[in-house]
């Protein structure tokens, strides 16, 4: 997981930096203002950037279900060592 995650930040920091490169080469057209940014946004067609954004959320939900089984795994285990230790012969 943590390689993947280095994976999608490197390709999210390769995304913004052709982003920013596009607005820099269209200052005119592209200004370094909220309206410039999200029309150079539009203009420059960012679906590789939602893939990557769709990426994290994909990993964010897999790794708190992961947590939330690994979770309940422990407590039944904590459970049933206690009972175990609780009978006595």
């Amino acid at each position: 997981m943590l390689l993947v995650t280095l994976g999608l930040f490197v390709a999210l920091l390769v995304q913004l930096y052709s982003i920013i490169n596009f607005m820099i080469k269209h200052p005119r057209l592209y200004p370094f203002s909220p309206d410039g940014i999200m029309k150079a946004l539009a203009h420059y067609h960012p679906t590789a950037l939602f893939v990557i954004i769709a990426g994290f959320v994909a990993l964010w939900i897999y790794s708190v279900v992961d947590a939330l089984i690994y979770g309940v795994r422990v407590d039944q285990t904590e459970d049933k060592d206690s009972n175990d230790a609780s009978i006595s012969y």
